[in-house]
């Protein structure tokens, strides 16, 4: 795997955050649309999604789970990440009942049952809430992400210098091209 990405947790999740929003507005749309030679169709793609969305989040806790093995944190970050493995066990359920009952309701032809619909949205509220407690991990505990650099490498440039021109009166640099200056 690239080193870029040491773990397959950020390339699986963002299919269990799509699909599960896709179903909803198939059904959504579906249901709107019912006289429509679409809704048959949207019907059928919003199950599929679903289906597909529940094996992401599956996909997601475990990815997940191996990525949390393999991070390094501190102590808070550690309390979140069980957060939000909690919030994920919770999704993929709400998510796989949700498609038992998409495969229980498969008679219909257009729409959903109101309450597979009222578990599609729990499961997208779950997503949700799981999804912030996932974006705490990275942006505010810096889990999974790469080092940042040293504040004070930056201060100095690291022992190179750059020409940076700052003067914005001046259309053109000296080798014609305004933005040259401001590049690294």
């Amino acid at each position: 795997m690239p080193e870029i990405l040491p773990n397959w947790h950020p390339a699986v999740v963002h299919f269990a955050v799509a699909l599960p929003l896709l179903t909803f507005l198939f059904f959504i749309a579906a249901s709107v649309r019912h006289r429509t030679g679409w809704a048959p169709a949207l019907t059928t793609a919003a199950r599929w999604s679903l289906c597909l969305g529940t094996v992401a989040a599956l996909a997601a806790v475990l990815t997940g789970q191996r990525a949390m093995t393999t991070s390094t944190m501190d102590l808070a970050g550690h309390e979140n990440v069980h957060i939000h493995l909690t919030w994920a066990y919770r999704t993929a359920a709400v998510l796989a009942v949700a498609s038992l009952g998409a495969w229980l309701d498969r008679k219909r032809a257009v729409g959903a049952h109101p309450l597979l619909l009222l578990c599609v949205a729990g499961g997208m509220g779950l997503v949700a809430i799981t999804g912030w407690y996932g974006a705490e991990n990275v942006y505010r505990h810096g889990i999974g992400v790469q080092r940042l650099p040293d504040p004070a490498a930056l201060d100095d440039h690291q022992g190179h210098a750059h020409h940076h021109h700052h003067d914005h009166d001046d259309p053109a640099s000296p080798n014609g091209d305004p933005e040259a200056d401001h590049r690294h």
